[in-house]
């Protein structure tokens, strides 16, 4: 029984979103994960972003590249429709669809040179994360990153999603369930100790020299 997945499609999306959509830095302010994408010097030409809420990073990283030929493609999923609908219309360059993390759309797209999970997998459910590490690397090309922005603890824990009490924030460091997989080597880690353990890890797909081959 998905019941966090459930509960999101079932409105707690769009109430989240309802209740976060003027607090994003969208045209204002700074996104860290747009900034450290900058800084590594990343050059995609397909972005993935799973929780992307309305697209609006999305967005401000096809701005970041607007100057590449050809254009970067930005691709987004999230399971608020109100979110999807808005950014449809407020940013019509996106593609973006009502998903999540754990069922992504897999006829039609692949090959991404960034996968962001944006804030998000602290409410997945936990009989999921499997699943997602599966379909995250299944979609990222050989060479591309994976980008976190989630909670860092020292331990995982759970606590009450005070919005919904039958709900639960699951607090992990996700990039372990790709960490366990000598293809993904972790390249950036930002996790400062003064804001509630909320940070971004970076890894790096490279299948070709995750298994050298040794003389027996």
């Amino acid at each position: 029984m998905r019941k966090q997945s459930t509960a999101f499609y079932g409105g707690e999306g769009d109430k989240w979103y309802q209740r976060n959509r003027n607090k994003v830095p969208y045209p204002l302010g700074d996104d860290p994960v747009t900034g450290v994408i900058a800084n590594l010097n990343i050059k995609p030409k397909k972005v993935l972003e799973i929780g992307c809420s309305n697209g609006w990073r999305l967005e401000k990283i096809r701005n970041l590249y607007s100057g590449f030929k050809p254009e970067v493609v930005c691709y987004g999923v999230d399971p608020s429709l109100a979110a999807i609908t808005e950014g449809q219309k407020s940013f019509p360059k996106l593609i973006l669809l009502r998903r999540d993390a754990a069922n992504l759309p897999h006829r039609q797209w692949g090959g991404f040179d960034i996968i962001i999970h944006g804030f998000c997998l602290y409410l997945c459910d936990r009989e999921d994360l499997f699943k997602i590490a599966y379909e995250s690397d299944h979609f990222l090309k050989d060479g591309g990153y994976l980008i976190i922005h989630d909670f860092f603890p020292k331990t995982p824990c759970s606590v009450v999603y005070h919005h919904k009490p039958s709900l639960r924030s699951y607090k992990m460091d996700h990039s372990q369930l790709f960490l366990a997989n000598p293809t993904y080597k972790e390249v950036a880690r930002y996790v400062p100790e003064d804001n509630d353990e909320i940070g971004i890890v970076v890894l790096k797909k490279d299948l070709a020299s995750a298994f050298p081959l040794v003389e027996q």
